[in-house]
């Protein structure tokens, strides 16, 4: 199951976005920190690799400076629920879940 994290748009361009009256970045925010709450014992592939929600969250225009914002809401992602991530970054971000994943237990 993909929760669609930044497809939901108050505003945007393309066959894919979905028009939404509420806060996107607040949705997308709740659906990570809800991921084991929502899976219903399927598993979970999420997508945050350099999204906007990350530039938002950071301040950061240009995706090429959203590489620690993406690897730490990856890691998050997974200690939350997550069973498949896609990601940009796949070393740095299997070194981070690894880690995050040994302290969080």
């Amino acid at each position: 199951m993909d929760p669609a994290i930044g497809f939901f748009r108050t505003s945007g361009q393309g066959k894919f976005f979905t028009k939404t009256k509420t806060n996107w970045v607040e949705r997308d925010l709740t659906v990570i920190k809800n991921l084991n709450s929502i899976k219903m014992n399927y598993p979970i592939l999420v997508s945050v690799s350099n999204k906007s929600i990350i530039g938002n969250l950071l301040e950061k225009e240009n995706p090429s400076d959203r590489l620690f914002g993406s690897i730490t809401a990856e890691a998050i992602c997974v200690l939350n629920g997550a069973n498949i991530i896609r990601t940009h970054n796949v070393m740095a971000t299997k070194d981070a879940i690894t880690i995050a994943s040994k302290l969080s237990k």
